[in-house]
Protein backbone atom coordinates (compact mmCIF):
# COMPACT_ATOMS: atom_id res chain seq x y z
CA UNK A 1 0.00 0.00 0.00
CA UNK A 2 1.18 3.60 -0.58
CA UNK A 3 2.66 5.43 2.42
CA UNK A 4 1.72 9.10 2.62
CA UNK A 5 4.43 11.46 3.85
CA UNK A 6 3.92 15.22 4.31
CA UNK A 7 6.59 17.60 3.08
CA UNK A 8 6.72 21.21 4.14
CA UNK A 9 6.16 20.98 6.85
CA UNK A 10 8.69 18.33 5.99
CA UNK A 11 9.28 14.82 7.15
CA UNK A 12 5.85 14.32 8.67
CA UNK A 13 4.64 10.89 7.61
CA UNK A 14 0.94 10.40 6.86
CA UNK A 15 0.47 6.61 6.71
CA UNK A 16 -2.93 5.34 5.57
CA UNK A 17 -4.47 2.08 4.47
CA UNK A 18 -5.31 3.18 0.94
CA UNK A 19 -7.00 -0.05 -0.16
CA UNK A 20 -9.37 0.95 -2.97
CA UNK A 21 -10.65 4.06 -1.18
CA UNK A 22 -9.91 7.68 -1.99
CA UNK A 23 -10.21 8.61 1.69
CA UNK A 24 -6.49 8.58 2.54
CA UNK A 25 -5.68 10.65 -0.55
CA UNK A 26 -8.36 13.19 0.34
CA UNK A 27 -7.17 13.35 3.94
CA UNK A 28 -3.61 14.01 2.80
CA UNK A 29 -4.67 16.80 0.43
CA UNK A 30 -6.88 18.45 3.04
CA UNK A 31 -4.33 18.02 5.82
CA UNK A 32 -1.22 19.59 4.32
CA UNK A 33 -0.21 21.81 1.41
CA UNK A 34 2.36 19.45 -0.11
CA UNK A 35 3.52 15.90 0.24
CA UNK A 36 4.88 12.73 -1.25
CA UNK A 37 3.45 9.26 -1.66
CA UNK A 38 5.88 6.38 -1.27
CA UNK A 39 4.73 3.39 -3.29
CA UNK A 40 5.21 -0.20 -2.17
CA UNK A 41 6.24 -2.90 -4.61
CA UNK A 42 2.63 -3.96 -5.22
CA UNK A 43 1.35 -0.44 -5.93
CA UNK A 44 0.67 0.54 -9.54
CA UNK A 45 1.97 4.03 -10.33
CA UNK A 46 -0.92 4.86 -12.66
CA UNK A 47 -3.53 3.81 -10.10
CA UNK A 48 -1.97 5.91 -7.33
CA UNK A 49 -1.66 8.94 -9.61
CA UNK A 50 -5.29 8.58 -10.74
CA UNK A 51 -6.51 8.19 -7.15
CA UNK A 52 -4.73 11.37 -6.10
CA UNK A 53 -6.24 13.27 -9.03
CA UNK A 54 -9.73 11.94 -8.27
CA UNK A 55 -9.41 12.85 -4.60
CA UNK A 56 -8.36 16.39 -5.48
CA UNK A 57 -11.61 16.83 -7.42
CA UNK A 58 -13.69 15.28 -4.64
CA UNK A 59 -12.36 17.70 -2.01
CA UNK A 60 -12.22 20.67 -4.41
CA UNK A 61 -8.50 21.31 -3.94
CA UNK A 62 -6.46 21.16 -7.18
CA UNK A 63 -2.99 19.64 -6.89
CA UNK A 64 0.12 19.57 -9.09
CA UNK A 65 1.73 16.16 -9.49
CA UNK A 66 5.20 14.98 -10.53
CA UNK A 67 7.33 11.89 -10.01
CA UNK A 68 10.51 12.16 -7.96
CA UNK A 69 12.19 9.17 -9.61
CA UNK A 70 12.29 7.51 -13.04
CA UNK A 71 10.92 4.28 -11.58
CA UNK A 72 7.79 6.17 -10.45
CA UNK A 73 7.89 4.91 -6.88
CA UNK A 74 7.74 8.35 -5.19
CA UNK A 75 4.92 10.68 -6.22
CA UNK A 76 5.30 14.35 -5.29
CA UNK A 77 2.32 16.68 -5.03
CA UNK A 78 1.41 20.13 -3.80
CA UNK A 79 -1.71 22.22 -3.79
CA UNK A 80 -2.16 24.32 -6.92
CA UNK A 81 -2.69 28.05 -6.52
CA UNK A 82 -3.42 28.78 -10.18
CA UNK A 83 -0.67 31.41 -10.27
CA UNK A 84 -1.82 33.14 -7.13
CA UNK A 85 -5.56 32.91 -7.65
CA UNK A 86 -7.76 31.21 -5.08
CA UNK A 87 -9.65 28.07 -6.04
CA UNK A 88 -12.92 30.04 -5.88
CA UNK A 89 -11.64 32.50 -8.50
CA UNK A 90 -10.98 29.88 -11.18
CA UNK A 91 -13.09 30.67 -14.25
CA UNK A 92 -16.29 28.70 -14.63
CA UNK A 93 -17.17 28.09 -18.29
CA UNK A 94 -20.45 27.81 -20.12
CA UNK A 95 -21.04 24.55 -21.99
CA UNK A 96 -20.09 26.28 -25.27
CA UNK A 97 -16.86 27.62 -23.76
CA UNK A 98 -16.08 24.21 -22.29
CA UNK A 99 -16.67 22.71 -25.75
CA UNK A 100 -14.17 25.09 -27.32
CA UNK A 101 -11.63 24.14 -24.65
CA UNK A 102 -12.23 20.37 -24.67
CA UNK A 103 -14.63 19.20 -27.35
CA UNK A 104 -13.69 15.56 -26.63
CA UNK A 105 -14.93 15.80 -23.05
CA UNK A 106 -18.09 17.64 -24.08
CA UNK A 107 -18.95 14.93 -26.63
CA UNK A 108 -18.39 12.23 -24.02
CA UNK A 109 -20.49 14.13 -21.50
CA UNK A 110 -23.40 14.48 -23.89
CA UNK A 111 -23.19 10.77 -24.69
CA UNK A 112 -23.31 9.76 -21.02
CA UNK A 113 -25.89 12.32 -19.87
CA UNK A 114 -28.20 11.27 -22.72
CA UNK A 115 -27.43 7.55 -22.69
CA UNK A 116 -31.03 6.67 -21.76
CA UNK A 117 -32.59 8.94 -24.40
CA UNK A 118 -33.23 11.94 -22.15
CA UNK A 119 -30.83 13.81 -19.89
CA UNK A 120 -30.30 12.02 -16.58
CA UNK A 121 -27.77 12.78 -13.83
CA UNK A 122 -27.29 13.01 -10.09
CA UNK A 123 -26.99 16.56 -8.74
CA UNK A 124 -24.96 17.24 -5.62
CA UNK A 125 -25.64 20.45 -3.68
CA UNK A 126 -24.58 21.90 -0.32
CA UNK A 127 -27.02 22.06 2.59
CA UNK A 128 -27.18 25.08 4.88
CA UNK A 129 -25.21 23.16 7.51
CA UNK A 130 -22.45 22.43 4.98
CA UNK A 131 -23.37 18.80 4.45
CA UNK A 132 -23.90 17.22 1.01
CA UNK A 133 -27.25 16.56 -0.64
CA UNK A 134 -27.79 14.41 -3.78
CA UNK A 135 -30.89 14.26 -5.97
CA UNK A 136 -31.67 13.10 -9.52
CA UNK A 137 -32.00 15.81 -12.16
CA UNK A 138 -32.60 16.01 -15.93
CA UNK A 139 -29.84 18.05 -17.59
CA UNK A 140 -30.51 19.82 -20.89
CA UNK A 141 -28.01 21.09 -23.44
CA UNK A 142 -29.46 24.07 -25.29
CA UNK A 143 -28.06 27.24 -26.88
CA UNK A 144 -24.55 26.34 -25.79
CA UNK A 145 -25.63 26.04 -22.14
CA UNK A 146 -25.85 23.17 -19.67
CA UNK A 147 -29.25 23.62 -18.01
CA UNK A 148 -31.74 21.91 -15.74
CA UNK A 149 -35.19 22.66 -14.38
CA UNK A 150 -35.34 22.31 -10.60
CA UNK A 151 -38.58 21.71 -8.74
CA UNK A 152 -39.41 23.49 -5.47
CA UNK A 153 -37.34 21.34 -3.13
CA UNK A 154 -34.37 21.36 -0.73
CA UNK A 155 -31.99 21.24 -3.70
CA UNK A 156 -33.59 24.40 -5.11
CA UNK A 157 -32.99 26.16 -1.79
CA UNK A 158 -29.40 24.89 -1.82
CA UNK A 159 -28.68 26.28 -5.28
CA UNK A 160 -30.28 29.63 -4.55
CA UNK A 161 -28.23 29.96 -1.36
CA UNK A 162 -24.93 28.40 -2.54
CA UNK A 163 -24.51 27.93 -6.28
CA UNK A 164 -21.77 25.31 -6.04
CA UNK A 165 -22.75 21.94 -7.49
CA UNK A 166 -21.53 18.53 -8.61
CA UNK A 167 -23.16 16.62 -11.46
CA UNK A 168 -22.60 12.91 -12.13
CA UNK A 169 -23.96 10.78 -14.96
CA UNK A 170 -26.24 7.83 -14.21
CA UNK A 171 -24.74 4.33 -13.83
CA UNK A 172 -24.71 2.33 -17.07
CA UNK A 173 -25.85 -1.28 -17.52
CA UNK A 174 -22.80 -2.61 -19.41
CA UNK A 175 -19.83 -0.77 -17.87
CA UNK A 176 -18.77 1.80 -15.27
CA UNK A 177 -18.12 4.75 -17.60
CA UNK A 178 -18.86 8.04 -15.85
CA UNK A 179 -18.87 11.79 -16.43
CA UNK A 180 -18.54 14.18 -13.50
CA UNK A 181 -18.62 17.99 -13.36
CA UNK A 182 -18.21 20.60 -10.67
CA UNK A 183 -18.69 24.35 -10.85
CA UNK A 184 -21.19 27.06 -10.07
CA UNK A 185 -24.83 27.41 -11.01
CA UNK A 186 -27.05 30.41 -11.56
CA UNK A 187 -30.76 30.90 -12.05
CA UNK A 188 -31.74 31.82 -15.62
CA UNK A 189 -33.87 34.92 -16.07
CA UNK A 190 -33.60 35.31 -19.86
CA UNK A 191 -37.09 34.60 -21.31
CA UNK A 192 -35.69 33.43 -24.66
CA UNK A 193 -33.40 30.87 -23.02
CA UNK A 194 -36.19 29.76 -20.70
CA UNK A 195 -38.44 29.23 -23.71
CA UNK A 196 -35.81 27.27 -25.64
CA UNK A 197 -35.14 25.04 -22.65
CA UNK A 198 -38.85 24.47 -22.03
CA UNK A 199 -39.44 23.51 -25.66
CA UNK A 200 -36.49 21.09 -25.66
CA UNK A 201 -37.58 19.47 -22.40
CA UNK A 202 -41.13 18.92 -23.64
CA UNK A 203 -40.00 17.71 -27.07
CA UNK A 204 -37.81 15.09 -25.39
CA UNK A 205 -40.82 13.91 -23.39
CA UNK A 206 -43.86 13.56 -25.69
CA UNK A 207 -47.13 13.51 -23.80
CA UNK A 208 -45.90 15.62 -20.88
CA UNK A 209 -48.31 18.42 -20.08
CA UNK A 210 -47.00 21.88 -21.09
CA UNK A 211 -47.74 23.20 -17.61
CA UNK A 212 -45.48 20.62 -15.95
CA UNK A 213 -42.61 23.12 -15.75
CA UNK A 214 -44.54 26.14 -14.49
CA UNK A 215 -43.39 25.86 -10.88
CA UNK A 216 -39.81 24.93 -11.73
CA UNK A 217 -36.75 27.18 -11.81
CA UNK A 218 -34.26 26.96 -14.67
CA UNK A 219 -30.57 26.89 -13.77
CA UNK A 220 -27.44 27.10 -15.87
CA UNK A 221 -24.46 25.03 -14.71
CA UNK A 222 -21.03 26.54 -15.35
CA UNK A 223 -18.08 24.15 -15.41
CA UNK A 224 -14.75 24.54 -13.61
CA UNK A 225 -13.67 20.87 -13.39
CA UNK A 226 -14.44 17.63 -15.18
CA UNK A 227 -13.66 13.94 -14.73
CA UNK A 228 -14.28 11.38 -17.48
CA UNK A 229 -13.88 7.70 -16.63
CA UNK A 230 -13.79 4.92 -19.23
CA UNK A 231 -13.94 1.23 -18.32
CA UNK A 232 -14.11 -2.23 -19.87
CA UNK A 233 -17.26 -3.71 -18.37
CA UNK A 234 -18.00 -3.91 -14.66
CA UNK A 235 -15.27 -4.54 -12.13
CA UNK A 236 -12.54 -3.13 -14.39
CA UNK A 237 -9.39 -2.92 -12.27
CA UNK A 238 -7.70 -0.45 -14.61
CA UNK A 239 -10.21 2.33 -15.36
CA UNK A 240 -8.96 5.22 -17.52
CA UNK A 241 -9.46 8.64 -15.94
CA UNK A 242 -9.20 12.00 -17.68
CA UNK A 243 -9.21 15.10 -15.45
CA UNK A 244 -9.64 18.70 -16.64
CA UNK A 245 -9.81 22.01 -14.78
CA UNK A 246 -10.50 25.49 -16.06
CA UNK A 247 -7.80 28.10 -16.05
Amino acid sequence: MPRFEAVEPQDVVISRDAARSLAPYAEAIEGTEAGKILLDAADRASAVEASLALASIEVGIPVRISWEDEQRRVLLWRRATDHGRSIESRPALSWAEFSRARSDLVEAGRELFYYFGVGLAMLGTTRADGGPRVHPVSPLIAAGRLLAFVIPSPKLSDLLRDGRYALHSYPLPENEDAFYLTGRSRAVSDPALQGAARSLYLNERPGLAPGALEAQTLFEFLVDACLLTRTDGHGDLAPRHMVWRSG
